[in-house]
This record gives C-alpha cells, sequence and structure tokens, in this order.
C-alpha cells in the first residue's frame, strides 16, 4: 500500500524499491496469488512512468527511514540510538541519500526530500 502511495505522489523510484522489497518478501508463499497478481499490476505501472529521483536511483526502505530523522535536531549519534542502528550505519545512509539526491548537506537534502514529497512540508 505504501508503494501505491509513492506512485499516487509520483515518487516512482521509491515505490519501485517497495515493490521488490514486497516481491521478495512474498515470493516464497506460493498461496499469495492475489498479492502476486496486484504487485506484477503495480510493476506493469512503474514500468511505464519515469524516476523521480535526482540520479534514477532509488532510496532504500532504510535510507528513506534515516531521511525522516534528517529533518530533525537530533545528531546522527542520536538518530542511530533511536532506530538501533550503528552511527557509521546512519552516516553511510546519510551519504548515499545526499548523493541520491544530488545534494551536498542534509539541509539541502531535507529541501530536496521536500521538494520530490518524500517528506512532508
Amino acid at each position: 500500500m505504501l508503494a501505491k502511495a509513492f506512485v499516487r505522489m509520483e515518487a516512482f523510484a521509491e515505490a519501485r524499491v517497495l515493490v521488490r522489497e514486497a516481491r521478495r518478501m512474498a515470493r516464497d508463499d506460493p498461496d499469495a496469488h492475489r498479492l502476486h497478481r496486484w504487485l506484477e499490476d503495480l510493476e506493469d505501472r512503474l514500468g511505464r512512468t519515469g524516476s523521480s529521483a535526482a540520479g534514477d536511483e532509488a532510496l532504500s526502505i532504510a535510507e528513506l527511514r534515516t531521511l525522516q530523522y534528517l529533518q530533525t535536531h537530533l545528531t546522527q549519534g542520536e538518530i542511530a540510538e533511536r532506530v538501533f542502528l550503528s552511527r557509521n550505519t546512519v552516516h553511510t545512509h546519510a551519504v548515499a541519500i545526499y548523493r541520491k539526491l544530488g545534494v551536498a548537506s542534509r539541509s539541502e537534502a531535507v529541501q530536496r526530500a521536500r521538494e520530490l514529497g518524500l517528506l512532508d512540508q
């Protein structure tokens, strides 16, 4: 459902990440016929759309989660404590976010993510 919401917001790269993750999670469930059909339909729709990310590279689910915290006053160490990751992992996510959004700082990343509809205004 989150992928479908991203499609409605025209955040196609992010929707693709979520569809791939859902496919991976459902691949071992042979009884999930409706889910597989629904994901195929969504993939078909995504195949006909462009990408919304700066470098045509979608943010991963972990990066999207980290992105939510970049708009706060929390340090990377404090973010790491809240999401049960190491500070180094949060830093790695932040660097990947900056690269994928084509920005050089935390504030630019937040601004660009808002422009793309990845964060609330």
